[in-house]
């Protein structure tokens, strides 16, 4: 078994970050019994060590309340500031129909491209950048995540980032061949 003496507590820790404390601690245990020196040959001592001291660490900050949001806050901080919003937790939310359609016609001396081009925009709302968001139905079907905790049908949300400053937005949107009649009809 190989473990990395680096990554997020819960990377070390092998749960997710919204496991509760019952699981914290199994793996903690679990974790700790694979790692522990007197259950390696003696060359893996040094290396072992430093992977106990990270799963000790892992769990005094996951296992208290406190310093686990905290520890929580400063991961998603650091993860907006190297351009990584996960799920998007915490974005403001847009709808796609809070967005400009726009659908370009081809030139009509383009025979090889001859289909419209359909895409949607938004001035950003923080650097007030024109066109600031751009999302073209590529984007979405290639990027969009379906949302089946919601219970509706056919949602997606798609997270895309202004291309002026580095202002995140969730934005939701519906397929509507997926989307159920009660929906549609009220």
């Amino acid at each position: 078994m190989t473990m990395k003496a680096h990554g997020s507590f819960y990377d070390i820790l092998g749960v997710s970050d919204d496991s509760d404390l019952i699981a914290i601690k199994e793996a903690y245990k679990r974790k700790l019994l694979a790692y522990h020196p007197d259950k390696k040959p003696l060359h893996h001592h040094m290396e072992d060590k430093t992977i106990v001291n990270r799963i000790q660490e892992a769990y005094a900050v996951l296992s208290n309340q406190r310093t686990r949001a905290e520890y929580n806050e400063g991961l998603t901080e650091q993860s907006k500031r190297a351009g990584v919003v996960s799920d998007g937790e915490g974005l403001d939310m847009y709808d796609l129909d809070d967005f400009k359609m726009v659908q370009e016609e081809p030139p009509m001396d383009d025979y090889s491209n001859s289909y419209s081009r359909i895409y949607w925009e938004k001035d950003c709302p923080r650097c007030s950048t024109e066109q600031g968001f751009i999302l073209t139905e590529t984007a979405l079907s290639e990027q969009g995540t379906k949302v089946t905790e919601t219970g509706e049908s056919g949602r997606y949300e798609v997270l895309a980032q202004c291309n002026s400053c580095s202002l995140w937005l969730k934005i939701i949107y519906y397929d509507l061949d997926e989307v159920d009649d009660t929906f549609l009809h009220g």
